[in-house]
């Protein structure tokens, strides 16, 4: 009797780690790329190709924002990086010199950020985004549900809203939305890759100026392991349970 039901909790221990493998590798299989706590954005030699204050606008409808770096944070190789701009904020300065943001929703048709009616002018703006590097890597777009919140690939990005939200103003991006993606490569050991992120507001009334001061919020991210390993671990244990339950027949 002792025997037998050993046999029986045996079997169902394989049950439940061969259906856990499964539906772990069915929700990895969502994401491509996740938030990767090995690299960091950062913005010690960031610069702007115009001061974008009260007293020194733009004085035309493009920003550029040079220098962004994406870093390594340890001191082995990182194979591929990624950077990704999830959300853009512009800002207007105020008579007394403060600043308010306006929060924009993401266009797939229009491939920018979008709002009808900015700044309750009656005119509608839309914020589109390019991505440079040094070597010219071609510009992509990377749907936000398929991006990881960690590594751990239990839940999208868009789901640590504390990250998309900026001066009180959250964007809530659909998890369809294509949003401005380059990957980056290959990172050195505690090494870093730069990028300019180029912002060109286009406004409804074809006004010739001006972009505006612009906060927003990127992630650099790692790519998702192929599947390949856990699914020869799955086919493993489906091949063990199958004998088990052979034996017991």
């Amino acid at each position: 009797m002792h025997k037998k039901l050993q046999g029986k909790l045996g079997g169902l221990a394989i049950c439940v780690c061969l259906v856990s493998m499964i539906c772990s590798e069915g929700l990895a299989a969502q994401f491509q790329w996740y938030n990767d706590p090995n690299s960091t954005t950062d913005f010690t030699f960031f610069s702007r190709s115009c001061a974008q204050t009260a007293s020194d606008p733009c004085t035309n409808n493009t920003i550029r924002l040079a220098d962004i770096q994406a870093v390594n944070l340890i001191d082995q190789p990182l194979s591929d990086v990624g950077f990704f701009l999830a959300a853009t904020w512009p800002r207007v300065f105020n008579p007394d010199g403060s600043l308010t943001s306006f929060a924009l929703t993401w266009r797939n048709d229009l491939n920018g950020w979008y709002t009808g009616n900015f700044d309750s002018t009656g005119t509608s703006l839309l914020v589109t985004a390019t991505l440079e590097t040094p070597n010219n890597t071609p510009n992509g777009r990377l749907a936000v549900g398929s991006v990881a919140a960690d590594q751990t690939l239990t839940q999208p990005l868009q789901d640590l809203t504390s990250l998309f939200i900026f001066d009180g103003l959250p964007e809530t991006p659909a998890p369809g939305d294509l949003m401005p993606f380059v990957d980056l490569g290959s990172l050195l050991p505690l090494g870093a890759n730069s990028v300019d992120l180029v912002l060109t507001y286009n406004w409804g009334d074809g006004r010739p100026c001006c972009a505006l001061r612009t906060a927003f919020t990127a992630f650099t991210l790692a790519p998702v392991p192929e599947p390949s390993a856990v699914s020869v671990l799955g086919l493993g244990l489906a091949v063990l349970l199958g004998f088990h339950l052979r034996r017991r027949a």
